[in-house]
């Protein structure tokens, strides 16, 4: 008999995944010096951590396919697409907040510089690893792990609200600049409500997919946070766009698919 999972659990997990993020980053930086300053290669050991420490979840977890313990279920194209839409809209938003949080509780000038570093391609084969490790592995491997097996553990014990606000909480906490929680934790917050209306992973996924890929387009398009400053209209139109998606996408979970998924996570269908 499977044990109940409660929040002290997924407090539990993500302290281990804290703690094997620090060997790992001791070991990278003995065979790589510079790896810290690198995003692909600072971001590839924080991949393979959260890979590792999902595994050894599912390996404490016998008995459950694949698809259900990380939420891998099959859902409408519908719904992946509106995600992405949903996280391209979400990020101009989350983008001014976090000037204006910067604005308020500057940082000083060279810590930006060399934040914005990390982020420009050094060639056409580092700019590609850079796309796929910010907006291809890394939410996917981030998705695994918080709105995958900690949410699918959770939900069957407790309600929607928790396991939402658990999950979201945690993968807040987890990015170590207090500056970013504010629109991280919004972000976190529609990821887990896709992941509860969709009863699949797929959706979240697209979601942080599309918000990441978008950050670093801006990124990359107004020369870094030292000089970005997003207009009016833009965040506008971006919150809109987000309010309206978020709708969209809470009525497509209404459909009988997710009802069905649903229905799964909570325990009630084997």
């Amino acid at each position: 008999m499977e044990g109940r999972f409660s929040h002290v659990d997924a407090v539990g997990w993500t302290l281990v995944l804290t703690l094997a993020w620090i060997p790992a980053a001791i070991i990278a930086h003995a065979f790589a010096p510079n790896a810290q300053h690198d995003l692909v290669m600072a971001g590839g050991v924080q991949i393979v951590v959260f890979l590792i420490v999902s595994a050894l979840f599912a390996a404490r977890r016998p008995g459950q396919s694949f698809s259900d313990l990380f939420g891998m279920r099959a859902t409408s194209v519908s719904f992946v697409a509106a995600g992405v839409l949903l996280g391209v809209a979400l990020c101009p938003p989350a983008e001014k907040i976090t000037v204006l949080i910067h604005e308020a509780f500057p940082l000083p000038h060279d810590v930006l510089e060399e934040r914005d570093a990390m982020l420009r391609p050094r060639s056409l084969v580092h700019g590609a690893f850079l796309v796929l490790v910010a907006a291809g592995a890394g939410p996917l491997a981030e998705e695994l792990f918080f709105r995958g097996a900690l949410f699918t553990a959770l939900r069957p014990h407790a309600t929607t609200l928790g396991t939402v606000g658990t999950t979201g909480l945690l993968f807040t906490l987890l990015h170590p600049e207090p500056r970013h929680w504010a629109p991280i934790l919004a972000l976190a917050v529609v990821l887990g409500v896709l992941r509860a209306e969709s009863g699949s992973l797929w959706p979240p996924l697209g979601v942080h997919v599309g918000f990441n890929a978008t950050g670093l387009a801006l990124e990359l398009g107004t020369g870094g946070a030292t000089e970005r400053a997003l207009s009016v209209p833009l965040v506008a139109a971006g919150t809109l766009a987000s309010l309206a998606l978020l709708v969209l996408v809470v009525r497509l979970g209404h459909g009988e698919l997710a009802r069905q998924a649903r229905e799964l996570d909570r325990g009630v269908v084997s």
